[in-house]
């Protein structure tokens, strides 16, 4: 069973090697690698086409920066595999990675979807792994995989087994026009176009690097949280039929509060001059979620509080500032 592994690449040229190394070395060899190089300004290419020179499974495209998505995109179209797995440039594959994929996969009858933990490796060398509890669900158990399993929480591609069958039927890719959580995005439409089992495991075999000053670690602007919250909302409300008004708090507190918590802090921190410019786009539902998950987990009201009165205390710091230097410079 032929597994396709899909790596974006994007000025990766310190880290490329032990990501491609780690694949040459799996003990499970029926795999093809499609390498997409998206537009990388450094050395990546050249990297790449040395450490790869004269290897069958191996294959390069290159393109103009366009973006992970599409270049994630652009591999699921060369993909010919019975599988699909993607990897991260900076990230590596342990040795038996590819092969207990498809031993979990085996394991379970009608498994449309193999979820493993991750070995988190931070930049200043802690190890953290993220293990999962072994367990299946059905793919309709959307309770169960929201509450119990947090699948929501887990959206990275990374270090799971999908079927190319199905990304396929349903004509299914990573969003382009958002560039936080598309990839949670996509994985939430696989499992809703699965009719099988979701089979989580025990087993970490995939090492993530954590760099903090990644994009994941920054404060973006607004719409960047905005738009993806719309998609998720919908995603949440019309397929998988997550009341918000009903008793899944816990389910809406842990899909909802880093969207709009980000939305809060990305408005006051870029356009703290126009921000009723952008609660204005704020619907009823949204302000019933936003309270929500305000006060969920909270005896207080305190986030509300903060959210009201943070743009007064950024006009008196102005005003405190104009005061000072037109004192200190007259």
């Amino acid at each position: 069973m032929q597994i396709s592994i899909i790596i974006p690449v994007y000025n990766s040229e310190n880290t490329i090697e032990r990501c491609i190394k780690s694949v040459q070395k799996q003990s499970y060899q029926n795999f093809e690698t499609i390498i997409i190089n998206d537009g990388s300004k450094d050395d990546s290419l050249n990297a790449i086409q040395k450490l790869i020179k004269n290897e069958e499974q191996f294959s390069v495209i290159n393109q103009p920066n366009q973006g992970v998505s599409t270049a994630r995109n652009k591999g699921l179209e060369r993909a010919t595999g019975k599988f699909i797995t993607f990897l991260d440039s900076d990230d590596e594959m342990a040795e038996e990675y590819l092969a207990e994929l498809i031993a979990d996969y085996l394991s379970k009858a009608d498994t449309d979807l193999v979820c493993q933990g991750i070995i988190k490796i931070f930049s200043n060398k802690r190890i953290v792994v993220a293990q999962e509890k072994s367990r299946c669900f059905k793919a309709n158990d959307y309770r169960g995989l929201f509450k119990d399993a947090k699948i929501s929480l887990k959206g990275n591609p990374v270090s799971k087994l999908f079927k190319s069958e199905i990304i396929s039927q349903y004509n299914l890719r990573f969003k382009t026009d958002i560039t936080y959580n598309e990839d949670k995005i996509f994985v939430l439409e696989y499992i809703y176009n699965c009719k099988g089992q979701i089979l989580f495991s025990s087993i970490s075999n995939y090492k993530y690097y954590i760099n903090s000053g990644s994009l994941s670690h920054s404060i973006l602007r607004p719409d960047d949280y905005w738009r993806p919250y719309q998609y998720f909302k919908n995603l949440l409300k019309n397929k998988f039929q997550i009341n918000y008004k009903s008793l899944d708090f816990e389910i809406i507190y842990d899909n909802f509060k880093k969207y709009l918590h980000m939305y809060v802090n990305a408005v006051l921190v870029h356009e703290s001059n126009n921000i009723k410019d952008y609660f204005v786009r704020f619907n009823k539902e949204d302000w019933e979620i936003y309270k929500y998950i305000s006060v969920y987990k909270s005896s207080s009201l305190r986030r509300i509080f903060d959210f009201l009165f943070l743009r007064e205390k950024v006009i008196i710091l102005r005003l405190f500032s104009k005061m000072y230097l037109k004192r200190k410079f007259k």
